[in-house]
């Protein structure tokens, strides 16, 4: 019995030294996130509900950074101006507005090719993604080197879903390199 403890003790301090080698740690870490479904305005027929999105992440990502793929990294030296942002609630029609132009900034030697995230506000809930990209006017997925782009968007949709109220946060750009 007591060469069964021995043995025992040994293999646990072994492996216990083991673990604190920095050559056993894992460099390669990941967690799963898992996003919250979004109801976004994005086309002429309605309401687009953007289902949650589970998505493999390195441990040390931080919560609340849009993810619109693998392999995205913000642009750096990017500033943005909005030109306008208009949201009627209520045209009188049965129907609702929303229509913006934002000017977006790229001061790099590189032309930019990627996506604008908007962080909005809907509802009191904050959000970020690339929710109006897909029926924009002009969706900026590209910006040349040292220049701007307008992006656009513009939409009147039936008073479906309840919109009360939407407003801009933020705007950033992220690059794809997919």
């Amino acid at each position: 019995m007591r060469r069964y403890y021995f043995l025992v003790f040994t293999v646990l301090i072994i492996l216990i030294s083991g673990c604190g080698s920095d050559d056993n740690i894992v460099e390669d870490c990941t967690k799963i996130i898992v996003s919250e479904p979004q109801q976004v305005v994005t086309n002429a027929s309605g309401t687009t509900v953007i289902p949650e999105v589970t998505q493999e992440v390195p441990c040390d990502y931080e919560e609340g950074i849009p993810i619109i793929g693998t392999n995205v990294n913000p642009l750096e030296n990017f500033t943005y101006e909005v030109l306008y942002f208009t949201f009627i609630p209520d045209t009188g029609n049965n129907t609702r507005r929303i229509e913006f132009e934002i000017q977006l900034n790229n001061s790099n030697d590189f032309i930019a090719e990627g996506k604008p995230i908007t962080t909005i506000e809907a509802n009191g809930e904050i959000s970020a993604g690339p929710f109006f990209i897909n029926n924009a006017i002009e969706p900026c997925f590209s910006i040349d080197a040292n220049s701007t782009c307008i992006f656009a968007f513009e939409i009147e949709e039936p008073l479906d879903v309840i919109l009360n109220s939407i407003s801009l946060i933020d705007v950033d750009y992220w690059l794809t390199t997919e």
